[in-house]
């Protein structure tokens, strides 16, 4: 089965202490109600790790919960356009007032951000390598194509050092480039 993390919303992204998504115990089930955004995976995966909030405020008093990506009260927001990384669907996920079973909560109540690893773990440098090299491509042949229909359009390269990163892996200058064209 095919699975998606569910934590980023609207206005505050993947910050937990912002996170407004609810789910309310009712018995032997929750309710779910909000919204989360650029889930990728959304609208083809059979099953999602959300995290909603079930206690106060601030990073703490959030769940984690298995929901199945057929539950009634489900929406799936259009597919976004993106540059590159298509092999999969990213889309925004509604949730109105879908309910999960208690027992497919994951951990402890409240407990999400002690009971699961949430960050993903450190990239190969080989993978995040690649994944900056078919960025650049992309950009690059992008502005070639566009320099060939509009000759004067004027192109402008510009390096931007990626913060934690260096050419051998992490910590160092590493310099990725972005590609502005303009009239």
């Amino acid at each position: 089965r095919v699975r998606s993390a569910a934590a980023s919303e609207p206005g505050a992204g993947s910050d937990a202490a912002a996170l407004r998504t609810r789910a309310v115990r009712d018995g032997d089930e929750y309710v779910l109600d909000g919204v989360k955004q650029f889930i990728s995976g959304a609208g083809s995966s059979d099953v999602y790790i959300v995290m909603a909030r079930t206690g106060g405020s601030g990073p703490s008093g959030i769940s984690a919960f298995l929901v199945a990506a057929d539950s009634p009260g489900i929406r799936y927001g259009r597919k976004e356009a993106k540059m590159g990384w298509n092999s999969q669907p990213t889309r925004a996920i509604s949730f109105d007032d879908v309910t999960v079973p208690a027992d497919q909560r994951l951990g402890d109540e409240g407990e999400a951000d002690n009971d699961l690893p949430l960050a993903p773990p450190d990239p190969d440098p080989t993978t995040a390598d690649v994944a900056i090299l078919g960025a650049g491509y992309t950009a690059l042949w992008t502005a070639l194509y566009l320099l060939e229909r509009d000759p004067g359009l004027k192109v402008v390269l510009v390096e931007k050092e990626i913060a934690g990163w260096g050419a051998s892996g992490r910590n160092g200058g590493w310099l990725s480039p972005e590609i502005s064209v303009s009239q």
